[in-house]
Formats: C-alpha cells, structure tokens, sequence
C-alpha cells in the first residue's frame, strides 16, 4: 500500500494548489513555532482547498478555547497535539484528533522522527504509523520503501527548494 502524503507548514495558496496537483492528500496548518501561519491565512487557504482533501491544524500546549474557534475559522477536520495535551484535553474536541508521539530512529546516519498518532478518540485507527520527514527526497524515500507507514508527513520549513519538494511528492 502506498502512503498517504500530508505536508505541514503551507503558508499560501499557491503552495497548496501545488501539492494537491502533486497528489497529497492533507494540507496541514501549523499554528506554533517558527513555521506559524495566521489563523486568517490559513482559513484563507483551507477555503480554496478542493472538497475531499484533508485541512490539519498542528497546535502545541494551547488553550483549548483557542483551538476551538480556530479550528471553527479554519474548518480544520483533523487536529494534531504536539505538546503535553492529556486525554481529557483532547476529549474536548469534536474533529478527529491525533496526538503527537515521537520516537527517534536513525536512518542513514541521519534522524528521522517516527510520529505516531495513536488513537485518543474512538474510531481511529491505533495502530496507525504516520513518519514525519525532512523535505528530503532520500528519506521520504526510505520511509515508502523501508518504513511502509500508513502516512507521511512533510513539515516545511519555508527554506525548501519547492520545485524539486514537488516533484519528491510525485
């Protein structure tokens, strides 16, 4: 089975119209760090999304209030924790709802972080493995071939070369 493709850190339209001609199927928001986007950019992107692709909102230690109406703003379908949410937090949200694992591997001398989003709410799947990777064509390509998760994800950083990130999704 091939995995899905996500990529993260999409801070404009052009950039998402881009990755879903390139066949991903989730386009996610991250709304902390360095790679933040405005909840009012990334309603403006999620808004010109075709129907069937998936808006994510990647969040970290926020008030729960917060998240809410951002995802009410954004019609986010998925929300990912990245910070130190307990179960009773996250059983507050009525959209599917992944919690941030890491695990740290070496691959080729290089560390790549395994995610995995097991399931805090009913209905979804556990045993789910989502990899995430570098926008680096030989590791996205060693988590198709080595790893065989259910999902990838690509977090941006805005310092990738997009052409040759675009072509990698192909």
């Amino acid at each position: 089975m091939t995995p899905f493709m996500i990529v993260s850190g999409v801070t404009d339209v052009e950039q998402a119209r881009r990755l879903v001609d390139a066949g991903v199927v989730g386009i996610g928001f991250v709304f902390h760090g360095d790679s933040a986007v405005t909840p009012e950019t990334a309603r403006e992107i999620a808004l010109k999304l075709p129907p069937l692709i998936s808006r994510i909102g990647f969040f970290k230690d926020e008030p729960w209030y917060s998240v809410a109406e951002i995802a009410t703003l954004c019609r986010l379908e998925v929300l990912a924790f990245e910070g130190e949410e307990d179960t009773a937090y996250l059983n507050k949200f009525s959209e599917h709802v992944l919690k941030y694992r890491p695990n740290l591997s070496t691959y080729g001398g290089e560390e790549m972080i395994i995610t995995d989003f097991a399931g805090v709410k009913p209905g979804i799947n556990a045993g789910s493995l989502i990899v995430r990777c570098k926008a680096n064509e030989e590791q996205v390509r060693e988590a198709r071939q080595v790893i065989r998760p259910y999902g990838i994800e690509v977090r941006l950083t805005g310092r990738e070369d997009f052409p040759n990130l675009i072509n990698m999704l192909k």
